[in-house]
């Protein structure tokens, strides 16, 4: 090799190396309302947490897609009182019986995860 191609690749190949770790853009979209929250998420690294007001007679209907990554989901109420905690959770479809009326928090959290959390309260 010349003296000059190596110059090159040694230019290049820092280029390279940014080009390829860049291509990986951690995206998250959020919905929230008053019953409901739904996050979708790709090569996201991050914590969501929003707060629900729900009662004694509510079960929350849970639906994970899980594409890659890891993912944890805590539902708790603000005194700390725990509904659900889970991690390194697949995809999955279950409910959660809220065991007294409160503010509860919903904490999502991703490592490097893409895929979908999805949450609906109903009550029975």
């Amino acid at each position: 090799m010349t003296i000059k191609s190596l110059s090159t690749m040694f230019i290049l190949l820092p280029a390279l190396i940014l080009i390829s770790c860049s291509s990986h853009k951690e995206t998250v979209q959020e919905w929230t309302d008053s019953r409901s929250h739904r996050i979708e998420f790709s090569s996201w690294s991050n914590e969501s947490k929003v707060e629900l007001d729900l009662l004694k007679e509510d079960v929350l209907q849970v639906s994970i897609k899980h594409d890659s990554g890891q993912i944890a989901l805590r539902i708790f109420r603000l005194d700390g009182l725990e509904a659900y905690t889970g991690q390194g959770l697949g995809s999955c479809f279950f409910t959660v019986g809220i065991p007294e009326q409160g503010r509860y928090v919903i904490l999502v959290q991703g490592k490097k995860a893409s895929g979908r959390v999805e949450i609906k309260s109903d009550t029975i």
